[in-house]
């Protein structure tokens, strides 16, 4: 059914993509050897949206649907998703879900979404829907390449092999292929998505192979999940950018860094790979972070105290012994550890400790 006001389309939607080609200034020639990504020269990069999904307090529902029909056209009512019980939802993919008054109501712009609105109505949208007190909880920021040879995937993937990766612990190569050994995907991804996850999930693959619109190797996309607050935080620096693809390109290149493997926990003694440092050149990357709760480590560190640690130490007292050789005891040679991404948040806080601070690691 159409919304309470029967609002349609009263304006054409943009068809060009959510974002545009980014122009920064080229530098000179280095002496010093070309890149080996022959193809994926950042500034002929084309930056965009490609999925946006935040919660809105649930009297303005009405006020969002309306304001996206006007971009979307007619919706209909359906069942809820998300765990939410009902939603508007737009022929492009969109919806608005919401439950009662007891909950927050959510906004999901799908990637066809985002390319039928336009990098313009997209931001507007986002703007107006920051000024309505909405907070992201994901945000997708793609940067297409496009050339005879990009590379760029081969070149990720076989950095991750050397040991260059940082600022995520974890990647998986994906391969596809038909019967006929035809080869129709070709990607890698960097980090894990969900609650043990950084809020940063990088994919590259081949968008022409995805789509079937160009060979092999002519068509690649890195594109970086944001998710919770680090979406938060990725779309308020987007609405206040004054440069907006070159800050969307630093936030998304940002995810992960690639340096030099030596074998130190320093990433300050290791020398950016040179493959690296040559894509990301003319800009300055940006972490972001989530702020995860301060008090997660401290509360672990606390229950330890009062609960384990006392009766670890008395018996290492009475016997003679150390702490250690006690808990050697209860262990043997079993190597209790669990798979890293089964980790609870207290051990991804104390190993953002260790590599922030490498001294705690020598205490």
């Amino acid at each position: 059914m159409s919304d309470e006001s029967g609002a349609t389309s009263s304006e054409a939607p943009s068809r060009h993509g959510a974002g545009g080609s980014f122009h920064l200034k080229k530098e000179p020639d280095a002496p010093c050897p070309p890149s080996v990504i022959r193809g994926a020269k950042l500034h002929d990069a084309e930056v965009g949206l490609d999925w946006l999904r935040f919660t809105l307090p649930f009297n303005r529902r009405y006020l969002m649907t309306n304001r996206l029909a006007k971009y979307l056209g007619r919706y209909v009512s359906k069942p809820g998703m998300w765990g939410y019980r009902e939603r508007y939802q737009f022929a492009s993919g969109a919806f608005v879900a919401f439950t009662d008054s007891s909950r927050e109501c959510c906004v999901e712009l799908t990637g066809e979404t985002c390319q039928q609105l336009g990098h313009d109505s997209l931001m507007e949208l986002m703007t107006w829907a920051y000024n309505q007190l909405a907070r992201a909880t994901r945000i997708d920021v793609r940067l297409d390449f496009k050339a005879s040879h990009v590379g760029l995937i081969d070149q990720v993937r076989d950095a991750c092999h050397r040991k260059e990766l940082c600022r995520s612990r974890v990647y998986k190569k994906d391969d596809e292929h038909v019967t006929n050994g035809l080869c129709t995907g070709y990607s890698i991804q960097l980090g894990k998505r969900g609650k043990n996850g950084s809020g940063r999930f990088v994919r590259v693959y081949d968008k022409g192979l995805q789509t079937g619109d160009a060979p092999k190797g002519q068509w690649e996309r890195w594109e970086t999940e944001f998710s919770d607050d680090a979406a938060n935080q990725v779309c308020m620096k987007l609405i206040h950018s004054d440069n907006w693809n070159q800050t969307a390109s630093e936030l998304t290149l940002g995810a992960v860094e690639f340096r030099e493997h030596t074998g130190s926990r320093s990433l300050k003694r290791r020398k950016l790979a040179h493959w690296w440092a040559n894509l990301t050149k003319s800009i300055n990357p940006i972490l972001v972070k989530i702020q995860r709760p301060k008090t997660t480590l401290d509360r672990y560190g606390a229950w330890l105290r009062r609960s384990v640690l006392p009766g670890i130490h008395t018996m290492a007292h009475e016997s003679g012994q150390t702490p250690s050789q006690v808990m050697d005891f209860f262990t043997g040679n079993d190597n209790l550890a669990t798979p890293i991404e089964r980790a609870s948040p207290a051990v991804w806080g104390y190993l953002d400790i260790l590599q922030t601070c490498p001294a705690a690691s020598r205490a």
